[in-house]
This record gives structure tokens, sequence and C-alpha cells, in this order.
């Protein structure tokens, strides 16, 4: 029956393993996302073209579909969203909460927690990318990059 909806079962132990292996991904998705909006926001205040990252970065250890689909999303605009920002405040609520369940120290994914939330301005209808512009908007009220 698995066969019909996944390629690939991996089985992880006890009921409930399989969850927190999605919450594993889902904490590797949801802070590598805000990294490269990161990176986008240093790149645009450094006065490089940002959205030549994925061809600049592409075969060493940061390239990955996460940065090859988000970076031009980032830039370019005009693309269809990935996903709804409340998908992914909603995961990385459920990231916490187990983290907190458990006792386990996450202040990476917390701080994108925090961002994300930030960001929502309540709607959850935003794009899935919300942290890259809480990002650049941060950095305006920053100031000017240092020249």
């Amino acid at each position: 029956m698995l066969a019909a909806y996944a390629a690939r079962v991996t089985h992880m132990g006890d009921v409930g393993a399989g969850q927190t292996a999605k919450l594993c991904n889902q904490t590797i998705v949801t802070a590598t996302i805000a990294a490269i909006a990161e990176a986008v926001n240093l790149a645009t205040r450094s006065g490089i073209d940002a959205a030549r990252l994925p061809e600049a970065l592409a075969g060493g250890w940061a390239d990955s579909v996460l940065l090859q689909s988000f970076v031009p999303r980032m830039t370019q605009g005009g693309f269809a969203p990935l996903g709804a920002l409340r998908t992914f405040q909603k995961d990385v609520d459920t990231v916490a909460a187990t983290a907190y369940e458990t006792g386990t120290p996450m202040p990476v994914a917390s701080t994108v927690q925090q961002l994300s939330a930030r960001r929502r301005y309540g709607t959850g209808r935003g794009r899935f990318f919300g942290v890259y512009r809480h990002s650049a908007d941060a950095a305006r009220q920053v100031g000017s990059a240092p020249g």
C-alpha cells in the first residue's frame, strides 16, 4: 500500500518516529531557506548580483535544490509560490514544540521560528520565502551597507 504514494520507505522506529524524521527534514529545510535569504541579502547589500549565486555556488557544498529554487524566487520574482508561509510557520512551531518536549536545544530553529512569526503579520498567506523579505527589511532599518 505504501508503494502507491511513496517511492522509498525507511523504517525509523516505533510509532511517531516517522513524524520526528519529518520534523528533522523541516528543521533543515526552514533553516536552509532562512540562510539562503540572508545570503541573498548579504550579496545584494555588498553590491553583487545575488541572482547569480546559484551559478557561482553550483557544485559546491552550499549547492542544493533549495538554493537553485529559492534564489531566483527571491531575486527575480514572477514565480508561483512553492508553499504558504502558514505552512512554514506551522512547521517551525511544531519543531519548537517537539524540541521543548524533548529538552533539545535548537537555537537556529528557534531563531527561524521568531523571524517567520514576525514576518507572518497574522495572515499566513504570504510567500514561503517571507523570511527573506524580513531579512531585507531589517537590514534597511539598520542602515546602508558600509562603503
